[in-house]
């Protein structure tokens, strides 16, 4: 899998904050359980292991997704294995259950799709048998997926040519989300390939965002304004697959690059104007409660801490959600280039200082030098051309929010030097309201 943002990770962050027990295993470790217990018999072992992802619930669990990577000339060959350590025996009741992997083994050719080890407190398992996100399985099953695209009215029955489709894997977090790319070869002679964007999310999610952008298009049809967003052509609710269509797309900006904020705020202007035509659930979203845990674990940033500011306000318009550099892009269309909107796992009716707040958060986050003043300036003065409005005091706020919030990832994600950034992100949170 590709798509997720490489850090340096620190992997005994958890043992210095007194947590031994869930420290994650480093890539040697990973290796050998992976060859002593998981690996089918007759492969070889990986030549290497890659890690790719973390996410650290103090005192509950840890897990950690690797890419392993076989590099033989003859068959080169990637896999991608999670494994979740737990504070508890969560691992011993999984063990107790009736155990129904073996029937993924076709979608993991190398190795065995789960294991459990109830003596190391560990779950390994591939994508396929994440027991979140069970429209994985469905989806890598070709004939299924292509039952899922006909039934959606995306192409007309008997025209997916299974055998000659190809799947890309793009992204992939352990229990929240998997994006494919689906380039499915067609009998037509006057549309030989279609290319779908396929995402896969927990199920109660999934549902939730499915009922959210059917509603976004709703807004869109009210004002007959050209979406700029991809169309969503199908969705499974029993299995969390949302279907969009795949959109030609620039390259992602590198990370730390704001360059393109005056288009960013313009589109965001752009999407705040639309109307909210149906009642809608908010977004959830984490909580001084929830954050409180991690930054007790380090003297230093509990007394720092001092919660969320909790700042309301009434108006509520269409928000990303979850709105940084890599979510606006230039799209391709015909002759034309147009900026557009991606990745809407986040999309609900909110806040639209949200939105704001997150970008100029996220630029503080990765330029420490910057001051707030150069964040904002060009992001909210190409907004407020195209027509969107907000409260100043109100938009800082919030962005003291956005840094506590990204003090907390730095944490959860074991970044190398994870305790001075989130320490870094609560004093300029403080300056900052």
């Amino acid at each position: 899998m590709t798509g997720l943002r490489q850090w340096v990770r620190d992997p005994e962050l958890p043992s210095r904050c007194g947590q031994p027990h869930l420290a994650p295993p480093r890539e040697d470790e990973l290796k050998a359980l992976v060859v002593e217990h998981a690996l089918v018999e007759g492969r070889s072992e990986p030549d290497a292991v890659l890690w790719e992802y973390a996410r650290w619930k103090p005192g509950v669990s840890i897990t950690c997704t690797y890419r392993l990577l076989w590099s033989s000339e003859d068959e080169p060959h990637e896999q991608v294995v999670v494994a979740k350590r737990y504070a508890g025996d969560k691992v011993s009741h999984l063990a107790e259950r009736k155990d129904r992997s073996a029937g993924l083994q076709p979608l993991s050719p190398r190795v065995r799709p789960r294991v459990l080890l109830p003596e190391r407190a560990l779950a390994l398992w591939c994508p396929a048998a994440d027991r979140e996100l069970p429209g994985v399985a469905y989806l890598l099953d070709v004939k299924r997926f292509a039952s899922l695209v006909k039934n959606s009215g995306i192409t007309e029955p008997g025209l997916i040519r299974r055998r000659k489709s190809e799947y890309e894997p793009l992204r992939y977090k352990a229990e929240r989300r998997a994006v494919f790319r689906a380039k499915l070869k067609l009998r037509d002679e006057a549309r030989t390939r279609i290319t779908l964007a396929a995402r896969v999310l927990p199920i109660e999610e999934a549902n939730r965002i499915a009922a959210a952008r059917r509603s976004l298009e709703l807004s869109f049809d009210a004002t007959a304004c050209a979406p700029f967003v991809p169309r969503l052509l199908g969705f499974h609710d029993r299995y969390g697959i949302l279907i969009e269509e795949w959109l030609d797309v620039a390259g992602s900006p590198e990370p730390g690059d704001f360059s393109h904020a005056s288009e960013a705020g313009e589109i965001l202007a752009r999407l705040h104007a639309l109307p909210v035509v149906e009642e809608l659930s908010p977004l959830p979203r984490a909580t001084s409660g929830e954050l409180r845990p991690l930054f007790a674990l380090d003297a230093s940033l509990a007394s720092r801490f001092r919660g969320l500011h909790g700042s309301t306000n009434d108006r509520r318009t269409w928000i990303h959600g979850d709105f940084h550099p890599d979510q606006v892009t230039t799209v391709h269309a015909d002759a034309a280039h147009t900026t557009g909107l991606l990745d809407l796992d986040r999309l609900a009716p909110g806040d639209p200082c949200d939105d704001l707040a997150s970008w100029i958060a996220d630029d503080l986050f990765e330029n420490e030098e910057r001051s707030y003043e150069e964040a904002a300036s060009t992001l909210l003065g190409a907004y407020a051309e195209a027509g969107g409005r907000f409260d100043a005091e109100h938009l800082k706020r919030n962005v003291a929010d956005e840094l506590v919030r990204r003090g907390a990832a730095a944490l959860r994600r074991l970044e190398s030097g994870a305790v001075e950034r989130a320490a870094s992100c609560l004093d300029r949170a403080a300056t900052i309201v």
